[in-house]
């Protein structure tokens, strides 16, 4: 659904879209934005991840351009995997522009792809990621893309997204993430970002951090959480919904790590979920600057927090403050 200046959010969706026509296709599990063709207007992205292109359950994700009277009634562009089972389409990252050419270029995640590994074998769910750059002439988007490849069961791309510019090159770089990812624990996850380049997203990670637990899912989630600490790098914020603490089995976790994300280098905060089995750190965000005092704020979603979920707003800097977001109640002066 889409509204266009309804600050209250009380009149019906100017737009409703529901293109796919595919039973079970999951239409809209995935959704982000970018300027695509350079035209000045935001696009958007859909993902379908289970939708049918020309085999079942490969996933597709449609794009529709922005214009002065707004969404184009019609999908302007349509990608699709290429494997069977694959879901394409099951995360998207479109806000960035990886190359410098001055046009958002779309990432696409594809965490159940299965890897050749010879005439009768395949590594299940290795996933892969897709980057779609965008540009002037039409269909604005490329075809297939840069590709790159998980190793082994790991599900990357599972989580993909926007991180900023973490070293500072003045192009946008990509944080991947690998939930079941294992090394020395077992499915711990992984957490990667690949810095972009005028060639495009470099192949070899600038940057990766394994889970502390077994099966913690480090790298479900991620998101660039802009200048945190004001020193003028974005800093990456990650997901671990099934880490323990000391608060409880399941309590999850989010470490926050700064630019230019050097090696071995610690979390700069690594709030835990508060209660047993709530989850913190399925769902990330960037919040902005909520308060004006200069410093990004960063938001850390729980939804099994004591059965109704939680949200958590962490003010930047050293400004160690923290709301707690809930269906029941919301801290004063916020509506």
């Amino acid at each position: 659904m889409v509204r266009r200046r309804d600050p209250a959010l009380t009149r019906p969706p100017d737009r409703t879209l529901d293109d796919s026509v595919e039973e079970g296709a999951r239409f809209g599990a995935a959704l982000s934005t970018g300027d695509f063709n350079g035209d000045g207007y935001a696009d958007l992205a859909v993902g379908s991840p289970y939708d049918y292109d020309t085999d079942f359950q490969q996933g597709r994700v449609y794009v529709y351009f922005g214009s002065a009277s707004g969404l184009g009634a019609s999908p302007g562009w349509i990608g699709a995997g290429s494997q069977a089972g694959e879901h394409y389409g099951t995360s998207l990252a479109g806000t960035g522009d990886i190359d410098g050419d001055g046009f958002s270029d779309l990432v696409v995640g594809a965490p159940d792809y299965d890897k050749p590994a010879g005439p009768l074998f395949s590594i299940l769910d290795c996933g892969r990621v897709f980057v779609h750059r965008g540009g002037p002439t039409a269909p604005h988007l490329e075809a297939r893309g840069a590709t790159l490849e998980g190793w082994g069961n790991d599900r990357f791309g599972a989580a993909v997204a926007h991180v900023g510019d973490v070293d500072g090159d003045g192009h946008s770089d990509i944080g991947i993430g690998s939930p079941t990812y294992s090394d020395l624990l077992g499915t711990e996850g992984r957490a990667a970002v690949h810095a972009g380049s005028a060639q495009g997203l470099k192949p070899q990670p600038l940057w990766t951090q394994d889970g502390l637990e077994s099966k913690s899912q480090f790298g479900a989630a991620l998101c660039g959480a802009g200048d945190v600490n004001g020193d003028g790098l974005d800093d990456v914020l990650v997901g671990a919904p099934f880490e323990d603490s000391f608060s409880g089995v399941d309590a999850g976790r989010a470490r926050l790590y700064l630019g230019p994300l050097p090696a071995g280098a610690t979390p700069f905060r690594s709030p835990a979920g508060s209660l047993a089995s709530s989850e913190a750190g399925a769902a990330l965000a960037n919040a902005g600057d909520l308060n004006g005092d200069g410093w990004s704020d960063f938001l850390i979603g729980a939804p099994a927090h004591d059965g109704l979920g939680l949200a958590q707003l962490h003010l930047g800097a050293f400004g160690i403050g923290r709301l707690h977001f809930t269906a029941a109640a919301r801290p004063p002066g916020l509506t």
